[in-house]
This record gives C-alpha cells, sequence and structure tokens, in this order.
C-alpha cells in the first residue's frame, strides 16, 4: 500500500516537473531532459552563493542537455538574434589568443570564456514561460538568503575592532591603528587576539589583514616584537578591543565587488517584477476592447474578483518592496560605488521604458534621499565621494587607462588584435605599465578598455553589438506591449535594465571578466530572450493572476 503510494506521488512530482519544464518527450529521454532541467535549477539557487556549486551543477545540466541530442527524435538547437554576436566574440577571443605576445598565459584562459554556454544551455531548457517564470522567482528567492545575511552577521560582528593600543606594541609598530578592523590572520580567519599568537608561536609571523576607509591591507607582525606580558592582550599591546561592525560585505563570496555586481543584477529584476505589478493597480488607458494580444490564449482560466486579485497584487507588491529594500542595503554594504550607481540608473531604465510619467516622478522624488543617504554613508565608511578625483582607485584608474589607449594604439597589430589575455602580467616592466612600476599591478578595470588592449577593437565592437542586440529585442517588445501577465513583463523590464546597470557599471569595473557575474549574467539574459519565443507559452498553469 505504502509503496503504491510513494509511485503514486513520485508520478504525481514527476509530471508537475514535466509541466513546468514543458517536458514531453518519454522513455530515457525524458529522464535525460529532467536531469538537465533539476541541474538548470540547481545552478541558479546557488548562482548568487557559489561559483564552485554553479559551475558544477551547470556542467551537468550542459551534459545532460547534450546527451539528449544521442536519442531520436533529434531535436533542433533553439538560437536567438544574440548567436551570432556571441559565437563572433568567442571566435575573435581564441583568434586574439593566439596572436598574444604570451600565448601560453592567454590560451590557457579560453576555456574561462565559455561561460556563453550558460546563455544557450538555459534557451533551450526553458521551454514554457512556467519555466522562464519559475527560474526567476528562483533566482530572487535565493538571493534573499544571503541578502538576509548580510545585516544578521554585521549585527553580530566578526574579527577585532582595535581600541587603545599601546604605541610600543607589536600592532602598532607594524603600522596598525586605533579603529581598524582585523579579519584575518595569515589566510586564516580571525576570532580573537589569541588566533595572532598562535600563529606567531607556529610560523614567526603574523600577516593580518586590515580593514581601514574601505581598503583592505595586510600588516605583518614579528614574534620577536611582542611585548612581555602574561596574557595575549598584553603581549600584543591591546588594552582594548571589540567585534568589528564595519567592512565591506561580500555575501558568500570572497569579494565585494562580485557580491555588489550580482546584486545589482538580481535587484534589477526584484525591482522589474515590482514595477509590473504595480502596472496591474494602475488602470491602463491604452487596452481597449479588441485589441486582443497574440498570448490571449495564456488568460486565466480562474478569474478572481477585481477586488479580491487587486488586494492580492497588493500584497505581492508590498513582499517585492521589501525584497528590494533588502537587496538595496545589502548592496549599501558593499560601499562599491559603481554597482550602486548602476542599479540606479537601472532603475530609470526600467521606469523610461516600462513604466509611466507618475512613476518616473515619484522615482526622481525618491532617488533623491536614497542618492543622498548612499553619499553620507560612503563618506563616512570609506572617506570619499561618489565622483572624487583624491581618491586613490580613481587616480589608479585614470593612470592606467591612459597607458592602456597608449599600448593599444602603439600597433596596428595591437589595435586589431590587442596584446592578448593576461599578457600585460609578463610585460608589465618591458612596456614600463602602471606608471613605471610605482602602482599595484592588476587589470585594467573597465570592461571596454580590457577588451580593447587585450583583444582589439573588433572585440569591442562584438561586444557592444551583442548587448545592442539583446536590448533593441527587449525593448522592442516591451514598447509593444508583447506581454499581458505582469510577471513575464516584469522579468523582461528587470533583464533589461540588470544590463543597463550592468554596463554602467562596467565603464569602472571589470565586471564582465568576473565568472560569478558573467554567470548570473548570461542566466537573466536568456530568462529575458526566452519569453521571445513564440513556442514559451505552450503551457499556462491552471491559475494566474489576471492579465494588467
Amino acid at each position: 500500500m505504502n509503496t503504491d503510494n510513494s509511485v503514486s506521488n513520485s508520478n504525481k512530482y514527476l509530471k508537475k516537473l514535466d509541466s513546468i519544464a514543458g517536458i514531453e518527450t518519454k522513455g530515457l529521454t525524458a529522464v535525460v531532459d529532467r536531469a538537465a532541467f533539476v541541474f538548470l535549477v540547481l545552478m541558479t539557487l546557488m548562482a548568487p552563493h557559489s561559483i564552485a556549486a554553479t559551475q558544477i551543477a551547470g556542467g551537468l545540466g550542459l551534459l545532460f542537455w547534450l546527451a539528449g541530442y544521442f536519442f531520436k527524435p533529434f531535436r533542433g538547437i533553439k538560437t536567438t538574434t544574440l548567436a551570432l554576436p556571441i559565437l563572433a566574440f568567442f571566435v575573435w577571443t581564441i583568434l586574439s589568443s593566439v596572436l598574444s605576445y604570451a600565448p601560453d598565459i592567454s590560451i590557457p584562459k579560453i576555456p574561462g570564456n565559455t561561460l556563453f554556454l550558460i546563455f544557450f544551455l538555459a534557451i533551450n531548457l526553458l521551454r514554457t514561460r512556467t519555466s522562464v517564470r519559475f527560474l526567476a522567482g528562483a533566482l530572487v528567492f535565493s538571493c534573499m538568503i544571503n541578502v538576509l545575511w548580510t545585516p544578521l552577521e554585521r549585527a553580530m560582528g566578526r574579527g577585532i575592532l582595535l581600541g587603545n593600543i599601546s604605541t610600543d606594541g607589536p600592532l602598532f609598530r607594524a603600522g596598525l591603528r586605533e579603529g581598524d578592523g582585523l579579519f584575518q590572520v595569515n589566510g586564516k580567519r580571525l576570532s580573537g587576539p589569541a588566533d595572532i599568537i598562535g600563529e606567531i608561536e607556529k610560523t614567526g609571523k603574523a600577516d593580518i589583514q586590515n580593514y581601514r576607509n574601505g581598503h583592505y591591507w595586510v600588516y605583518t607582525v614579528k614574534g620577536n616584537t611582542l611585548l612581555d606580558g602574561k596574557t595575549d592582550f598584553e603581549r600584543l599591546g591591546i588594552r582594548s578591543w571589540s567585534k568589528s561592525r564595519s567592512w565591506r560585505s561580500s555575501g558568500f563570496y570572497g569579494h565585494y565587488a562580485t557580491y555588489a555586481e550580482v546584486l545589482q543584477l538580481i535587484g534589477s529584476l526584484t525591482f522589474g517584477f515590482l514595477i509590473a505589478c504595480i502596472g496591474t493597480l494602475i488602470p491602463s488607458r491604452r487596452k481597449e476592447k479588441g485589441n486582443a494580444s497574440p498570448e490571449d490564449d495564456e488568460a486565466p482560466r480562474v478569474i478572481p474578483h477585481p477586488e479580491a486579485r487587486r488586494s492580492n497584487m497588493f500584497r505581492i507588491s508590498v513582499v517585492l518592496a521589501i525584497c528590494l529594500f533588502m537587496i538595496s542595503a545589502a548592496l549599501l554594504l558593499t560601499i562599491t560605488r559603481a554597482a550602486q550607481a548602476g542599479f540606479i540608473v537601472s532603475w530609470f531604465a526600467i521606469i523610461l521604458v516600462g513604466g509611466g510619467r507618475k512613476m518616473m516622478i515619484g522615482l526622481l522624488v525618491l532617488s533623491i534621499p536614497v542618492v543622498a543617504g548612499a553619499i553620507i554613508f560612503l563618506q563616512v565608511t570609506r572617506g570619499v565621494g561618489y565622483v572624487d578625483a583624491t581618491d586613490s582607485s580613481t587616480t589608479w584608474r585614470l593612470t592606467v587607462y591612459r597607458e592602456g589607449l597608449d599600448l593599444w594604439a602603439k600597433s596596428a597589430r595591437n589595435a586589431t588584435f590587442g596584446v592578448g589575455m593576461d599578457s600585460i602580467k609578463r610585460y608589465a616592466v618591458e612596456w614600463r605599465l602602471f606608471d613605471d612600476g610605482k602602482i599595484q599591478i592588476g587589470h585594467y578595470h573597465s570592461t571596454p578598455m580590457q577588451l580593447l588592449v587585450e583583444r582589439g577593437l573588433p572585440a569591442l565592437l562584438l561586444w557592444l553589438w551583442m548587448f545592442a542586440a539583446y536590448l533593441w529585442a527587449l525593448f522592442r517588445a516591451l514598447r509593444t506591449e508583447k506581454f499581458t501577465n505582469w510577471v513575464d513583463r516584469g522579468i523582461v523590464l528587470g533583464a533589461f535594465g540588470g544590463v543597463v546597470g550592468f554596463l554602467f557599471s562596467s565603464l569602472v569595473h571589470y565586471n564582465f571578466g568576473d565568472a560569478e557575474v558573467a554567470m548570473v549574467l548570461y542566466l537573466i539574459m536568456a530568462l529575458g530572450m526566452s519569453l521571445m519565443n513564440s513556442n514559451s507559452g505552450r503551457n499556462v498553469p491552471a491559475v494566474t493572476a489576471h492579465p494588467e
């Protein structure tokens, strides 16, 4: 009896999965299709948290998807208008790497540029509108886990916040000062003074990661500088300390800039949902009788009472507003100016194409205290403004941008094919880059500049073509009122705004070269483009919200 119930429940869940994913195959083919879709979902759930888990799930999803093509009948591969620029950009990347000044460095980096396969994986596995909605909701829901953890972790505190320290103690002599936050010692998490003493006794020194005014530094404390004393505090010269509650939030990633860029993309998707949901509460004059949409076959089978529907949509709007607030707060705690500015630009882009005049006025009014608060918070935590010519990160960027343009224009070869990915790591001294070695060596902190210098002008133009084609496709769909369901419209609005914000931030961040960010970017782009597909609406949920 129990066995029969288990089989019955399993069949019920499989039918539900097939309905969401639009799986119409049978037998072993259905098993492979289900596995591919499940791993796509797992990849989506892991994307806001872990690159390793995301890549493993994505790789397995790709494996099962490709395995499905060994079965009959052969299924075609869905492509979009983005296929040509994406593949052309990748081919040019390979060519540039082969012709690099350091091909042994550039060629091994080619596999890292295959993350675009996530886009094609999702485009081909998202066969129904329900699957697109499910994945978009899963991405936002999953992100809320680290977003809720961020302020909780801040409240609990971590590491050490130095209070009063002795001027003849080892910490002061190493360069540490009162008010500094200490978070790691010899690459390990630091929870108290005993950890520092333990590492010194073990290795003879302690490399301490320090946070001060928005920047992380490493100071070395040597064992022979310890003071005499009975306690760890006395030996380190610490007179008072507490748990630190000041750092640049990084979620479950290892870097605040990565977390900020991902929050901007997912936050934009959430804002798109919110604007589309609010739109259902605002009477529209554009919808007249007889202007039936091709998607009318997606009309709900159960239409709730108008008052009940408005009440339900209002509750959804409140939930989405809370989610957006939490994401915005977490983004603020990363203290990352470019991603924050990109997020604001994304909001305006979404309102511009998906909202009305009242929404735009409301956003302008709302943005004044939000931007003012963000600027004040930045000045307090980092001691700089949003645009600050005296900030070291700004002067560093201006220096390397000038050097990058000079290197790119040095020869026709450099202008066409670039110098090759990461070749500057070998030739920085010979080419007298980074202010002739006076400033820290790194990448160009600008996606357009990085592509121009490393892969040449054609690569940059192909990259711009890819995003221009994407944004134009979504813009046309939004302006022609193609989407009658508010969830679909919200996904496309959020995908549109997220890419606009990403491109804005890319001017001063090499965010396209960040694997975590690129994976979320391609996934969200696939969500938007999947709704462009005419066969995406084959299955309709039994009960849906009333169309806008």
